[in-house]
């Protein structure tokens, strides 16, 4: 069994220091592909039940139970599972189960099981009513609460304010300096595409990535369905893909039965398959967090068993330009439990270039580090192209304000209805996105609207 990597041992360091300072629930930060589970299972859990505390591990999928468990009892940790309201094991000092499984019981007003400490997979998504209520039951019990999450972004921007204390791994671009990812290379179109993609997602696989295992992000069902039929060897795995099928596509993938996949969300997180060397995105992705999630799933390092052909990349083929917006994968983020998570930390003197040859998206440079071509293009910063957007529709820019403004409001009043609206739309403009600061810091912001509905009065 290996070691510990050095950055796993200090973040586990970084959870003990801040329980030790008091912290009752600590949120661990390390990219995809970091060893998030391993970080806590060798170096929280294992050591923690030799001292006879017990601990629950929480999964955001049913069919991840089982995986997880499997890699709990992998570090020498007796686990059970919990599945409809039964723990497998009683004596076990370690359970997992699934957010729906507590959720039900917590419903049917059934006590749930006992733990000192509890671990949530995938904690960003602790916002949800149901998680929220969860937490809040072991927090009245005293237990321990600890977050891991590669992207701990909302989406909204707001605090993530079930966590005490955030402790952060190192950046995307230190593992792969360290060779713990291999490198991205992002194929993008020279602006943000608010419809369509910039190319055909089944040409983009067959005729771009032959020799490579593909993951397609569609942007709905039907959509990847057709996708998946015009690529040979691609499989779908949806959201009402059955347990069973979901459950085993890693090994049809290792098999090569699969050689690619079409999704949209279901293997979003919690999807680990090193084989895969390509990723394309073909929905909006107007969020940092799944953005990043998205690109993980190709960055672990593989090497065939076959043939001992290491993997030394990842195409990345982003179809509408979310790199405009969210910036390179590799960039240093900033990531916070006070909103405004995730943003790119990386100050250019100029905008990113753009090859004209293989549409490879770089930081500054004469030469294309991909193809070697030397015609590159400066691209327009995103306030400009965002300027460009807004100029060419009819929709007026206050309104587009106070409708992102009202649907923010109406998330956090829905998460929380203990919150009024007022207090919910002064959280909302601490921390707005910056098309939004841009508007409501200019002159025009005088004349912003308040939208009811469909129609629009002037404030």
């Amino acid at each position: 069994m290996d070691a510990l990597r050095d950055y796993q041992l200090r973040a586990v360091a970084g959870i003990q220091h801040a329980i030790r300072r008091g912290a009752m629930s600590v949120l661990l930060q390390l990219p995809t592909g970091g060893g998030k589970t391993a970080s806590v299972v060798r170096g929280v859990i294992v050591p923690s039940i030799a001292q006879g505390r017990t601990f629950g591990f929480l999964a955001h999928l049913e069919e991840l139970l089982d995986d997880t468990a499997g890699r709990i009892r992998g570090y020498g940790a007796r686990c059970a599972t919990v599945r409809a309201g039964v723990v497998s094991d009683p004596a076990a000092p370690v359970w997992v189960a699934s957010t729906q499984t507590l959720a039900a019981m917590l419903a049917r007003g059934e006590d749930l099981p006992h733990c000192d400490r509890l671990v949530i997979d995938e904690a960003h998504r602790s916002s949800s009513r149901t998680l929220r209520a969860i937490i809040a039951h072991y927090k009245a019990r005293g237990t321990l609460i600890l977050g891991l999450s590669a992207t701990p972004s909302r989406g909204d921007d707001q605090p993530l304010d079930e966590f005490d204390t955030m402790v952060c791994g190192p950046s995307v671009r230190s593992l792969i300096n360290g060779g713990f990812l291999v490198e991205p290379i992002v194929h993008a179109p020279a602006k943000v595409l608010t419809r369509g993609v910039a190319e055909d997602p089944a040409e983009v696989v067959n005729l771009r990535c032959a020799g490579r295992r593909v993951v397609v992000f569609a942007p709905t069902a039907a959509d990847a369905l057709t996708i998946a039929s015009r690529i040979p060897g691609a499989e779908t795995v949806l959201d009402s893909t059955p347990y069973a099928v979901r459950s085993t596509v890693r090994d049809r993938l290792a098999t090569g039965e699969t050689q690619h996949l079409v999704t949209v969300r279901a293997l979003l997180e919690g999807f680990d398959a090193p084989v895969l060397d390509a990723v394309v995105l073909c929905g909006a992705f107007t969020t940092v967090g799944p953005y990043l999630q998205a690109i993980g799933r190709g960055l672990r390092p593989y090497t065939d068993p076959a043939t001992g052909r290491r993997k030394t990349d990842c195409q990345i083929y982003d179809l509408r330009g979310a790199v405009h917006l969210h910036g390179l994968p590799d960039d240093a983020r900033r990531w916070s439990l006070e909103g405004a998570q995730g943003q790119s930390m990386a100050e250019r003197p100029s905008p990113l270039r753009r090859c004209e040859d293989c549409h490879a998206i770089t930081k500054p440079a004469t030469v294309c580090p991909v193809c070697g071509s030397v015609r590159l293009v400066t691209l327009k910063p995103l306030r400009i192209q965002r300027a460009a957007m807004f100029a060419a529709s009819n929709v007026p820019v206050a309104v587009r304000v106070e409708q992102w403004i009202s649907g923010a409001v109406r998330g956090i009043t829905a998460k929380r209805p203990d919150i009024s609206a007022t207090w919910a739309r002064a959280a909302v403009l601490k921390r707005p996105p910056a098309w939004v600061r841009e508007y409501l810091e200019s002159p025009e912001s005088q004349s912003i609207v308040h939208v009811k509905g469909n129609d629009h009065a002037a404030a």
